[in-house]
């Protein structure tokens, strides 16, 4: 009995499957929902997850992101994933400009923007950006772990720039 799903559904599936670990069942059932309906936002975000979570090809999870962004502007995960995603392949000029959209979007998590730039300045050894950025989180961090986290950080960032200096 061949049942024609509707793309709900079919999404519902994609998630037992990857839920499973069937991630070769997931991708053919999310390039089915693409083939049937290529504006759909939601799948693109569950493929650009899977290529990046699942099969490490990170370009491809960029390239479904933003694709998820273009056909469904709203959804708020595909916008924390890709900053996640950028600073994880450091790509500091590309978060860079990322962010600055990024941060215009209602509903982003603006400590977890703000946080992930500072780490990235400070990975690329761009300390006086990594403060500003620390100190933009703390102004959004609200859970005392967060705020911890970036008084730990400043304090590390200071130091570098001590060592720094007496390095020249």
């Amino acid at each position: 009995m061949n049942i024609l799903f509707n793309i709900e559904e079919k999404m519902i599936r994609v998630n037992k499957y990857l839920y499973e670990n069937k991630c070769i069942k997931a991708k053919r059932l999310l390039e089915d929902i693409l083939e049937e309906e290529p504006d759909c936002g939601v799948a693109h975000f569950e493929m650009g997850m899977l290529y990046y979570h699942e099969l490490a090809e990170y370009d491809m999870a960029l390239y479904h992101f933003d694709l998820c962004k273009r056909f469904k502007p709203g959804f708020i995960p595909v916008y924390h994933v890709t900053v996640q995603l950028l600073y994880q392949l450091n790509k500091h000029k590309t978060l860079l400009k990322y962010a600055e959209s990024c941060l215009q979007i209602e509903g982003v998590n603006k400590y977890f923007v703000y946080k992930h730039l500072a780490m990235s300045a400070e990975t690329t050894l761009l300390f006086k950006p990594s403060i500003k950025y620390y100190k933009q989180a703390k102004l959004y961090a609200i859970h005392e772990h967060d705020i911890t986290f970036i008084k730990n950080s400043l304090m590390r960032v200071k130091e570098k720039t001590v060592n720094k200096s007496l390095m020249v």
